[in-house]
């Protein structure tokens, strides 16, 4: 790599070194799209394709398994084969657990403090996923909800990525204040790049391009419910001081759904019940 000059600000750095191809973009878990391409086809899509399919993961074999068996959806007797966990579950809750752990796997650092920011964007990225999902029931293709919740914040892990490719070659160390700088400035331009790069269905892409946009279309139905899936998620990790002084009804995103009181609150409560279950499996 070539060391930059000090004209250069770091977002330009890093846009230089991933246009030269001087650092790598995380390769898209295979799983994710095979799943994608199953589910899309309606003919084809059935619990032994799924099962074939996430054979080929260990991890997410085990992981569908023990979802099977767990008190969720535990039924009579044990489950022992993945068809028969698949058909138990659901396809689409097995293929949402398939591409959380997939795509968790993608992003890890071996720096502290960035694995700890990594967890905290994870944590997020998942509520928001499951929100989405929720918020567009009976809106939009469930599994592409899902996905556009999960994914839509997919560059800031990304940056943090990248930095450790390539930190050493920069003229500074880099503070807190500076990396949440490069998030602002390159995770929609570096996450919209990644998920055309990953295949991933153009609804989700635009999504992840256009999801700063203030005030989607009438028929943005997916941009706007991955906004509001994300204005939960971000309100579900505050304390509950930081609540009260940043009620969820006054968020743009959340006012556009019309909920009551009541049922925004019997739906926080659902969200974070969901969570609670993916995040022993994923």
């Amino acid at each position: 790599m070539i060391p930059p000059t000090k004209s250069q600000s770091l977002a330009d750095t890093l846009r230089s070194y991933v246009q030269r191809g001087e650092v790598h973009l995380p390769a898209v878990p295979g799983v994710t799209l095979q799943l994608q391409e199953l589910l899309a086809d309606e003919d084809r899509a059935d619990s032994h394709s799924l099962a074939a399919i996430i054979a080929t993961e260990p991890a997410i074999a085990v992981s569908t398994l023990r979802l099977a068996n767990s008190v969720a959806y535990g039924g009579l007797k044990q489950v022992v084969e993945l068809d028969e966990a698949v058909g138990r579950v659901g396809m689409r809750q097995v293929a949402s657990l398939a591409t959380t752990i997939a795509t968790r796997g993608a992003f890890v650092s071996k720096n502290p403090l960035r694995a700890q920011r990594l967890n905290e964007l994870w944590s997020t990225s998942l509520t928001a996923a499951i929100a989405t999902r929720r918020l567009a029931l009976g809106q939009t293709n469930p599994e592409e909800a899902y996905l556009a919740g999960l994914l839509h914040d997919i560059g800031k892990p990304l940056v943090l990525k990248l930095l450790d490719q390539c930190e050493k070659n920069l003229l500074e160390p880099l503070t807190p204040t500076a990396v949440e700088e490069l998030f602002e400035a390159l995770h929609v331009e570096l996450g919209h790049k990644l998920l055309q790069l990953w295949r991933i269905p153009e609804p989700v892409c635009e999504v992840t391009l256009r999801h700063h946009h203030p005030k989607p279309g009438s028929s943005e139905i997916l941009l706007a419910r991955v906004q509001a899936g994300d204005a939960v998620a971000n309100y579900l990790a505050l304390s509950d001081a930081e609540r009260m002084a940043q009620p969820i009804m006054e968020q743009e995103a959340i006012e556009r759904l019309n909920f009551t009181e009541l049922e925004l609150a019997d739906l926080l409560i659902e969200i974070e019940d969901q969570v609670a279950i993916l995040r022993q499996f994923a």
